[in-house]
């Protein structure tokens, strides 16, 4: 039996969020969140509360409408393939390269699915599969959207699923979707106080 299966050892599928949890990306998101906001305003004249990216993306949306949502993945993008080129490892990433080892590990993250590729490619982190990004859910955690479609393309049931992350957003998205959440700080610990 592989060293980490003594961790929940009835769990089938580790599902992490990338940003704060694996890597540390750096992303102003002070900076994308004005940049949006101040883009939307000069283009559509529209005053929208960026306070969260999540909240204004998604009045953005229903304000404007849907084809909204391209203009702001280049503006994202723009600041994550900057960020992707300074990223660094957090213990996180070796954890879950330990888990791996006799179970399926994917990532669910509010980040591009071409920025999380492109890290996990130069941190030699290939073993995440599937990798779903905010592009390719159609609502962002902590809609538990994705991670369903998590279950969905593994074969696994909820209850054979774990959800780990570093923010609320994450257990809220864990909890609609009725699947267990662990703190990464935890596992971490967990990891390293093995029995």
């Amino acid at each position: 039996m592989p060293e980490s299966e003594y961790l929940y050892p009835d769990i089938r599928l580790w599902i992490f969020d990338f940003d704060g949890t694996l890597v540390d990306l750096g992303v102003d998101w002070v900076e994308v969140r004005t940049d949006m906001r101040q883009y939307l305003k000069g283009k559509y004249s529209k005053e929208l509360d960026f306070t969260s990216l999540e909240g204004g993306w998604r009045e953005a949306r229903l304000v404007i409408g849907e084809q909204v949502s391209k203009e702001l993945t280049v503006i994202l993008s723009s600041f994550e393939s900057q960020a992707a080129l300074l990223a660094k490892p957090l213990r996180g990433l070796e954890t879950a390269r330990k888990l791996s080892v006799g179970r399926q590990v994917a990532i669910l993250s509010s980040n591009l699915s071409e920025t999380v590729n492109s890290v996990l490619q130069h941190m030699d982190g290939t073993f995440f599969h599937p990798v779903l990004g905010r592009n390719l859910v159609d609502e962002v955690k902590p809609e538990p959207s994705g991670l369903l479609k998590l279950l969905d393309l593994a074969h696994v049931g909820k209850d054979s699923a774990i959800m780990v992350g570093d923010r609320d957003v994450d257990e809220a998205a864990a909890n609609r979707a009725g699947v267990a959440f662990l703190h990464i700080d935890e596992l971490n610990r967990l990891a390293n106080n093995k029995g």
